[in-house]
């Protein structure tokens, strides 16, 4: 099972956040988190409201999915008991891409600039260091989400390079598809 030492801080505003590793259980309350997110997303997630269509049972197998492989993990923020934020690293199940991971976050988007997103970036490579085969992360993100892909570069992700007018936008806008990664052990010969 894949997971992480969970813990507390203070975010900027002084009120106190939790991260902790999901159970099944968080199954509603986390789609109602995704709900939300994607909803207030705009021009800055792949998913729609309208692609959303995760039942709980669904969200039941992804979560029970993750705990029972020791590659991936799920991250939740919570602040008061509410979800308010979210990781989860997906693992390659090819065998020559098992050192590779990729990576999806979202913070609430009253909780954005606020430290979290950060927060959980080093508590996950914090945990990937530790994994006795994990070696990349790797992300995309739509270049229309300006502040993640800030976030990213802050952290140490390097930009691969980008797939122009991958995603066309509802207002008819086209976004690239921004491909980065980050090294999270020296790389072996």
């Amino acid at each position: 099972m894949a997971t992480f030492t969970p813990e507390t801080f203070d975010v900027r505003d002084g009120r106190t956040v939790a991260l902790r590793n999901p159970t099944v259980d968080d199954a509603q309350p986390l789609l109602d988190y995704a709900r939300e997110v994607i909803s207030e997303a705009n021009d800055r997630f792949l998913t729609t409201p309208e692609d959303f269509s995760f039942t709980v049972e669904m969200e039941r197998k992804f979560i029970q999915d993750h705990l029972d492989d020791p590659r991936a993990i799920l991250m939740l923020a919570e602040h008061d008991g509410n979800i308010i934020g979210f990781l989860d690293i997906r693992a390659e199940r090819f065998k020559r891409k098992r050192h590779y991971v990729s990576l999806g976050i979202s913070i609430a988007l009253p909780w954005r600039g606020m430290g979290i997103g950060t927060r959980m970036m080093q508590a996950m490579f914090g945990w990937a260091e530790a994994h006795p085969v994990i070696e990349k992360v790797g992300l995309s993100a739509l270049s229309t989400n300006t502040g993640a892909i800030a976030l990213y570069h802050r952290l140490g992700f390097q930009e691969v390079g980008r797939s122009p007018r991958h995603f066309k936008l509802e207002d008819g806008r086209y976004a690239d598809n921004v491909i980065m990664y980050k090294f999270v052990k020296p790389v072996s010969a």
